[in-house]
């Protein structure tokens, strides 16, 4: 029996032997990155006798050799080893497949389980970068702030994605911080020029951003130089700088074949704040499609060129386009405003001119406009022989201005006379009353107190009317001559008819 034990204690000493020589020529194969032939060494080994050593390498290779079955051979490899010395090396394998095929959620999970990771430069790098993909930004900058200040090759771009959070979370001085100090680092430094600029006009620090973008401007990376050369033209005319605006606006639109209609309304406006209205006529004319405010102030400028270059017509309907817009009630007032007075200048059809400045009033009570409305409007309605239409406009106005006066007296005459030849004198001394409240025209202030002195006398009532005659100042004025012989006259009849035959 000795005998046969000892035979049999040679036979598994053999095969234990063999199989470390096998294990070993594995290990050999492996470590020569030769894992094709490894992994078939490891799996005769596990076709023998369960090896956990064997196992975890026969796995290690299927990842190392991107098969498909790699994470089945570590999911079993776990189940089979529980409590295996490798099982930190699974998570990590596991995390580095699960990195390498962009399933990162998976990834993180089997990250978490590595022990003392952090020290481990490359792992907590993959780690924030997972956590950056899925948009846990707060993990993601945790770990990668671990990176930034360790001297490693992971440092400036760790630093880098931490400046890329801290803009993307809106908190662009300490973006500002990171991204200037990679300004200087060969990986980074055409792109943080980006944005620096970006920071500096989101804050509108447009001085710092003119001064640092410009002198770079033609180093910048080429996707980057049009969106570069945009912020330049937008600072420059924020700077209200629009010379330097319209260059850099112009270099924009040559690298874009689809331009913005807001672009094409800074690039007029600034145009048109130097004074030069045929370009920005031709730049406005190409804002077209856009239903807000941007499209309201671009047409109401647009009527405002084309009036500073004597195009009448078009400065109309321009104008009545932008009062249709109610985005910006100060546009829109001014625009009607302009509309209106041209619509009188232009002469058209009377009741569309009237409809237009009645629309105005209506709609507005912008107190220096309105006198101007009013004024035409009167005029346009003098103009016509609507006398009364303009008179009930003027008997409106609270406080009316010396040209106003002077229309209430010429109206208030011309309307008491109709009366007076209608023989409605009550009426008439209505008119010639209200008309005699103001005393810018001397000769009108005479007529209509003259006719309403008449209109007393041929309603009887002479005192009245002997009053208003003795208190009429004779005129020098040539054409009132006549006036003065009836004043007289009538003033004679009026005593006569009061039995007061020596005033007479």
């Amino acid at each position: 029996m000795n005998r046969f034990y000892i035979f049999i204690l040679i036979l598994l000493s053999a095969f234990v032997s063999a199989q470390e020589n096998v294990f070993d020529e594995a290990k050999r194969l492996f470590n020569n990155q030769q894992y094709s032939a490894a992994q078939s060494l490891f799996k005769s080994i596990l076709d023998q006798n369960e090896d956990s050593k064997s196992a975890y390498y026969h796995a290690r290779c299927s990842k190392e050799l991107f098969l498909s079955d790699a994470i089945s051979l570590y999911e079993q490899y776990q189940q089979d080893y529980p409590y295996s010395l490798f099982l930190d090396k699974i998570f990590e394998d596991l995390a580095l497949i699960y990195f390498r095929q962009k399933q990162y959620d998976q990834a993180i999970l089997s990250f978490s389980k590595i022990d003392d990771i952090e020290e481990r430069n490359d792992l907590v790098f993959k780690l924030a970068y997972a956590h950056l993909r899925v948009d846990s930004l707060n993990e993601a900058l945790y770990y990668f702030s671990k990176l930034v200040d360790v001297e490693s090759k992971y440092a400036s771009t760790s630093r880098y994605y931490c400046a890329h959070i801290f803009y993307k979370e809106g908190l662009y001085k300490t973006a500002l911080t990171h991204f200037n100090k990679l300004l200087n680092d060969v990986k980074f430094s055409k792109i943080v020029p980006y944005y620096i600029s970006q920071i500096y006009f989101l804050e509108k620090e447009y001085i710092k951003l003119v001064s640092f973008l410009e002198p770079i401007i033609d180093d910048v990376i080429l996707s980057r130089s049009s969106e570069m050369n945009r912020l330049l033209a937008d600072s420059y005319y924020y700077l209200k700088d629009y010379n330097r605006a319209i260059i850099y606006f112009n270099k924009f639109i040559l690298d874009n074949e689809e331009v913005t209609p807001t672009v094409y309304f800074l690039l007029g406006k600034s145009y048109f704040n130097l004074g030069d209205y045929t370009n920005a006529v031709t730049k406005l004319e190409k804002v077209v499609g856009l239903p807000d405010s941007v499209m309201q102030n671009s047409i109401y400028y647009l009527a405002a060129s084309y009036l500073k270059i004597n195009n009448s017509n078009y400065a109309l309907q321009a104008f009545k386009k932008a009062s249709s817009y109610d985005y910006n009630r100060v546009v829109q007032e001014d625009a009607y405003f302009n509309y209106a007075k041209l619509s009188y200048q232009l002469d058209l059809p009377f009741d569309n001119t009237i409809e237009i400045l009645d629309g105005y009033l209506d709609k507005f009570n912008n107190p220096s406009h309105i006198k101007v409305i009013e004024n035409l409007m009167i005029k346009a309605l003098k103009g016509t022989s609507k006398y009364l239409e303009a008179f009930d406009v003027l008997k409106e106005i609270h406080m009316p201005d010396k040209e106003q006066q002077e229309s209430i007296q010429q109206l208030a005459y011309f309307l008491g006379v109709g009366e007076y030849n209608s023989r409605n004198y009550k009426q008439a001394i209505t008119y010639f009353s209200f008309g005699s409240k103001y005393n810018v025209s001397p000769t009108y202030s005479y007529l209509n107190n003259f006719w309403m002195a008449d209109c007393y006398y041929q309603l009887g009532e002479y005192d009245y009317s002997i009053s208003l005659y003795t208190s009429l100042i004779p005129s020098k004025e040539s054409e009132l001559e006549h006036y003065e012989l009836l004043q007289k006259y009538n003033l004679a009849y009026c005593y006569f008819q009061l039995k007061d035959y020596v005033l007479s």
